[in-house]
């Protein structure tokens, strides 16, 4: 018999399947259009319907699941659609983030920052692709902590939750082209001018969703040649 779990936003059972789903949903264990049945999740993470039940909400709203009625939940795919919403409000977001470093950061935190973009430039010298990416997420989080901003650090949280689930990668050009306009950002906070910073980080996120764009239409269009 299934131990009584207290009401309320959240408890740790749900929690836990809302974690473990969502793992496997973004490494690619369940692919889109996979069937995610409340009974069976419920059996399989020993806990009642209604954990699974708020996980799955959970993950509704963060677009990774689509709940239908007596059906369960479908994972969801990513489209082109749904790239340029995601970066189109990035852009936004860390554009005012970085023009607000220009204004706030100590000369101590921009020195870390070019840290970071020093080793992010020592990876990608190296070939180190998983480290590429780690530098290239610390820089825009330490970024977007600059603006100091409470709000505007948890909707960045949230846009970043946001996986890409196709295995799309990062070209060498792409990579070289993320260090280009780190530098240059970096440059406009280092110089104090917002209006720099800003425009060269809203560049930045367009020429990522571009990027983006073309490799989720290359990837429909070898799933499903017969749409060319």
């Amino acid at each position: 018999m299934d131990a009584v779990e207290t009401s309320g936003a959240s408890h740790p059972a749900a929690d836990r399947v809302y974690a473990t789903l969502r793992l496997k949903i973004v490494g690619g264990a369940y692919q889109p259009g996979s069937h995610l049945k409340e009974d069976v999740l419920a059996m399989e993470f020993g806990v009642s319907r209604t954990p699974v039940r708020e996980a799955l909400r959970h993950l509704e709203l963060e677009g990774l699941v689509h709940l239908e009625p007596h059906r369960g939940a479908i994972v969801q795919g990513l489209t082109a659609e749904d790239v340029l919403e995601i970066f189109d409000l990035r852009a936004v977001v860390e554009g005012f983030a970085a023009g607000q470093a220009a204004r706030r950061m100590t000369n101590e935190a921009v020195a870390m920052l070019e840290r970071v973009v020093a080793a992010h430039e020592r990876a990608l010298s190296m070939g180190a692709t998983s480290h590429v990416s780690a530098h290239s997420v610390d820089f825009h989080s330490e970024l977007i902590k600059a603006a100091g901003n409470k709000r505007l650090t948890a909707l960045h949280q949230l846009l970043l939750r946001i996986p890409f689930r196709l295995d799309l990668g990062y070209s060498q050009p792409a990579e070289e082209a993320d260090l280009f306009y780190h530098r240059e950002i970096v440059r406009a906070i280092r110089a104090r001018d917002p209006d720099r910073a800003e425009a060269a980080m809203k560049s930045h996120v367009h020429q990522a969703k571009a990027y983006m764009v073309d490799r989720i239409g290359a990837a429909q269009m070898l799933s499903n040649p017969e749409c060319g």
